[in-house]
This record gives C-alpha cells, structure tokens and sequence, in this order.
C-alpha cells in the first residue's frame, strides 16, 4: 500500500538510482563473503562447531577492523534504517513505515 503513495514511490526510485552506483570497498567483500561462508557451514550438516567458531571469530575481526564505510556501505545502513525498519511521527506517537515493520504488524505493538 505504501508503494501506492507517488512521493514514496519517486523517494525509492531514487534510492535506487543511487544506491546502483554507490562504490564498495574490498573489505566490504571481504566481509560478505566471510558472511556467506559462514552461512553455509552453519546450514551443512556434520559442521565442526570450532569451525564455526573460528568462522565467527573471523567475521568479528573484519566487523572491528572496516575502517571508514563506504558509500556502499553508507547506502545500505541508510536503506536499513529507512526503507527496511523505519519509522515516522514523533516519539510519543510513532508510525511505522519500513517494510520489515510493515511485514510482522504483530509485533509491532511492543
């Protein structure tokens, strides 16, 4: 429904834009790809837990050691804080709007 409104609609699209031109950096590939591994050992059955352990030790080590974010890396937070868990109004009387919120209506009452 949101979609529906045109602003919000012409805001996403130039989200978009922006976002499709936006330049990640090689840590911000080395941090996805340590991510997906460990991703896929934790879903492949028989995973030795120290390399899951040693896997996650890893990721926090990259997470420690980013330096300053990119723009790919500036997009994407701002992506996640607006258009994926935002929130509008004021503290006292605040709407949701990001479309995690919008998925799980049943929670949002906490």
């Amino acid at each position: 429904p949101i979609i529906g409104n045109p602003e919000y609609s012409a805001y996403l699209r130039r989200f978009g834009e922006i976002g499709c031109k936006a330049i990640s950096s090689a840590k911000d590939f080395e941090l996805y790809e340590a991510v997906r591994h460990l991703s896929i050992i934790k879903e492949a059955k028989g995973t030795d837990i120290q390399e899951i352990e040693k896997s996650e030790k890893h990721i926090e080590y990259l997470q420690e050691n980013m330096g300053e974010p990119s723009e790919m890396a500036l997009i994407r937070n701002l992506h996640w804080w607006t258009v994926e868990y935002g929130l509008i109004g004021t503290v006292e009387d605040p709407k949701i709007y990001g479309a995690g919120l919008l998925s799980s209506i049943g929670e949002s009452k906490w």
